[in-house]
C-alpha cells in the first residue's frame, strides 16, 4: 500500500528502524512522534490499551483511561463526564491533571492523537489503532485470536497480529466459515498471511 511504502522509505532514509519489516517501520514512526524523553517500550502497553479502547468505544477519554488503569469497567459517556467533573471539584484554580490527562496531552501535541469532540481523542491514523490493538493479542492462546477472525472490525488488526503471532487457527476458522458472495474472506486471509 502507499502507506507501507511511505513508512519503508522514511525508515530507510532516517535509518532509525530497530527491526526489519513492517513492524520496525511502524515502531520507528511511533518513536519519531514521541518526545525524546519517552521510550516507546515503556508506552506500548498503554498505547495498546488506548487503541483497544478506541476500537471498542470509538474514542479515548481521560475517564476511560482512569477506569482502565484502576481495573474498573469503562464508564458510559454520561458517567465519564460526571466522573471527570467530580474529580476536579474542590481543587485549586491551578491545573492538577492526572497522569492519564498528561499522557493524552503529550500524545495529542506529538501528533499521534487528534481531538474529535470535546475531550474525546482518536489515533490520527487507523493503521496505528490496528497495529497497537494487535499487540494486545501477543502471546494469547490461538483460540482467542481465532475468535476475532469472524469480526469485521478485527480484520485489519489480525493483519498486524500475523507479524508476531501464529495465525493457523484463525485461518482455519475463517476458511470454514460460509463463503460470502464476493469471496472476500479468501482475500482477507491472503492479506493476513502476506505478513
Amino acid at each position: 500500500s502507499p502507506l507501507e511504502l511511505t513508512l519503508k522509505i522514511w525508515a530507510n532514509f532516517a535509518n532509525d528502524a530497530e527491526a526489519v519489516g513492517q513492524e520496525g517501520w511502524i515502531r520507528a514512526y511511533l518513536t519519531r512522534h514521541l518526545p525524546p524523553d519517552q521510550a516507546l517500550e515503556n508506552l506500548l502497553p498503554q498505547l495498546s490499551q488506548m487503541a483497544l479502547l478506541q476500537m471498542e468505544k470509538g474514542s479515548i477519554t481521560e475517564a476511560a483511561l482512569i477506569a482502565l488503569t484502576s481495573g474498573q469497567p469503562v464508564p458510559t459517556e454520561t458517567a465519564e463526564v460526571s466522573a471527570v467533573d467530580n474529580s476536579k471539584k474542590g481543587k485549586d484554580a491551578k491545573k492538577d491533571d492526572s497522569a492519564q490527562a498528561k499522557l493524552l496531552s503529550m500524545l495529542y501535541h506529538s501528533g499521534l492523537l487528534s481531538r474529535i469532540a470535546g475531550k474525546h481523542y482518536q489515533f490520527r491514523h487507523s493503521f496505528l489503532v490496528s497495529y497497537l490493538a494487535s499487540l494486545t493479542l501477543k502471546g494469547v492462546p490461538a483460540e482467542q485470536i481465532a475468535s476475532k477472525a469472524g469480526i469485521p472490525l478485527w480484520s485489519t488488526v489480525l493483519t498486524y497480529t500475523a507479524l508476531h503471532s501464529p495465525m493457523d487457527e484463525a485461518v482455519r476458522v475463517r476458511m470454514n466459515a460460509p463463503p460470502n458472495l464476493l469471496h472476500s474472506s479468501v482475500l482477507e486471509i491472503g492479506n493476513w498471511l502476506s505478513n
